[in-house]
Parts: C-alpha cells; structure tokens; sequence
C-alpha cells in the first residue's frame, strides 16, 4: 500500500518479477529426472544413489531383484550389506571416491536380504546438482560376478583334475586329492567318498579331506551299515540330497558323529552311478558360509562322474590283476 502523511491509503504499489526463465528450467530439470530416472530404472545392474552421508536416497529395480531390498525399505536409511569384516575396505572404498571423484572397477563382496554372499565388481562416481559446483551425492553400479567366478572355478578344478589323475596310480590317493578340490571348490569343512561294499551291504569311507587332519585319517577305519549314513539313502535312491537341518534325523546324525568324531551341520550328497547303478556317494560336509544349493548339487555331480569313472577303472584293473595271478 501506498500512504500519505496521516497513514491514508491512497494507493498501491505493485512489482512484477519474470520468472517465466526459472520455471522453465525448473520444468527442463524436472523432465530431466523423470528421464534419468527412468534410465536408471531400465538398466540391467543393480544402482543405489546415496547421500553424502551414506543414505540411499534411490535404488532401482535391478538392485532389488539382486539383492532383496526396496527402495520403500532403504530409503533415508543405511544399506546392511556389507559382510563383517569388510567395514576397514568399504571406508577405504569410500575415501578414495570422495578423493578421486570416480572408482571405475572394484571387486568387493556383498550380502543380501537373506543373508547370501555375492561377489560383485562396482563402479562408483561422486555428483553435484545442475547448478552447483559442490559434491551432493554418489551414484554407485553394482554387478553380481557371483555365478562368473563359480563357473570359472568349477572349471579350473576340473582341469587341474583331470591333469593330476595320471600322478596318483593308486584309488586312494586319488580321491583324496578329488576330495580336497571339492572342499576348497565348495567351501566346507571336509568331503569324502562313501563307497558301496556290495558283498557285506557296508559302507566304508575310502577318500576323503578335512580340515581336521585326525579326522580325515581316523574316519577311513569305520564302516557303516545302509541305514547307518544318509548316503545310504542317496546309493539306494540315485537321487542327490541336501540335508541343511541334522535335528530332522537326529538319531542318525548323532550316532554317525560320536563314531566319526566331528559335528555335523549340513550335508550334500550326490550319487556315483555307474552302469545304471550307484555304487557310492560324493559328500560335502558342513559349508561354511550359507547353505548349499542346486548349483553346488551340480557342481558336485558333474565331480562325481569323474569320481564314479576312477573308482570302476581301479576295479576293473584289479580284477586284471587277479585274473592274470591266476592264469
């Protein structure tokens, strides 16, 4: 209001600024999010937007079918993957980024809602809103190398198998050697071969691998009936199995444990067939981080063929040896 000496209204004043320019640049950044965002969504790898505080401000699709969480969950919040241990390594993580604006490739491990370990190469870069100049976030691209480092371990083992068959002429040793490739490969505490004594209808541990050296010795003194090990079940059936709770059977696991000396946790179990029929099992005992699952059974079965083909080869040549000596 415009006033005179005595505080009278006698008119008013009225300014009028153009904002026409700010409102279509705050429409351009608008529309330039919805297609940011809208790429992001549609990118196949998993991408988390943080604060500089470490709070996920996005996520997308990708990341939520990888590793579990939603955007709804995390938001505002910290994200709990980082597997103990690795806290030293993300912070370094952390600094170099905010040091060099940019990490182009680094492999990390990370866990997921239900509680897997991933291998994952990430890629991180730090940005700052149209307009300003200082950092206000970090865009980071994860990609799950997981099943890629799998496979290219199943397949180095297999090499180096087959490449160390022709070392150990005598069975023993070769599936000893067998047996601490599929416990490295699958990360468990031991493995072992349960072979079929088809006369008496025992079994009897011929190879194995443990942690625990007095057990990987005192283990191949033992035999067992068919009821008395779940491998039992597996040459019976021909089936694979995974037993990742011993309290479902808990007479048989705790009768097998007090005469083998260790505790078992979890179990996988595949058959060795040969001509049709099972001749012995291939297990792998208590996996140390998570649980087995189908990929393991695979992997495990695909070394049990070479298993099941070594066991035959040293019988068939001792069955020529016996027939030669009685000739």
């Amino acid at each position: 209001p415009l006033m005179d000496d005595e505080g009278k209204v006698i008119g008013a004043i009225e300014t009028i600024q153009d904002v026409t320019e700010r409102k279509t640049a705050e429409e351009a950044v608008r529309k330039s999010e919805r297609r940011f965002r809208a790429m992001l969504d549609f990118a196949p790898y998993p991408v988390v937007v943080f604060t500089l505080e470490g709070l996920v401000s996005y996520l997308n699709p990708a990341f939520t079918e990888t590793f579990g969480w939603t955007l709804k969950e995390l938001e505002g919040r910290n994200i709990p993957y980082v597997p103990p241990g690795s806290e030293q390594e993300t912070r370094e993580h952390i600094r170099m980024l905010l040091k060099q604006k940019v990490i182009l490739r680094r492999e990390s491990k990370r866990l997921t809602r239900d509680g897997r370990l991933l291998d994952v190469i990430l890629r991180a870069v730090v940005f700052s809103e149209p307009g300003e100049k200082k950092p206000s976030g970090e865009m980071v691209i994860l990609r799950d190398v997981t099943q890629e480092k799998r496979i290219a371990r199943q397949n180095e083992a297999m090499l180096r198998i087959s490449m160390a068959l022709p070392r150990y002429p005598d069975l023993e040793d070769v599936l000893d050697y067998i047996n601490s490739e599929v416990k490295d490969l699958l990360g468990t505490e031991g493995s072992i071969v349960v072979l079929l004594d088809e006369y008496k209808e025992e079994l009897f541990i011929l190879g194995a691998a443990y942690d625990d050296t007095d057990t990987q010795e005192r283990i191949k003194e033992i035999r067992f009936s068919m009821d008395q090990l779940i491998a039992g079940r597996v040459i019976r059936s021909g089936e694979s199995m995974i037993v990742s709770d011993t309290t479902a059977d808990r007479k048989v696991h705790e009768e097998r444990d007090r005469r083998l000396g260790y505790k078992t946790r979890n179990l996988l179990l595949v058959p060795l067939m040969s001509s049709e029929r099972s001749i012995g099992a291939l297990c792998a005992i208590n996996k140390k981080e998570g649980e087995f699952d189908q990929t393991d059974v695979e992997l495990l079965g695909t070394i049990a063929g070479t298993v099941a083909l070594s066991v035959e080869n040293a019988r068939f040549s001792e069955e020529l040896k016996n027939a030669y000596r009685e000739v």
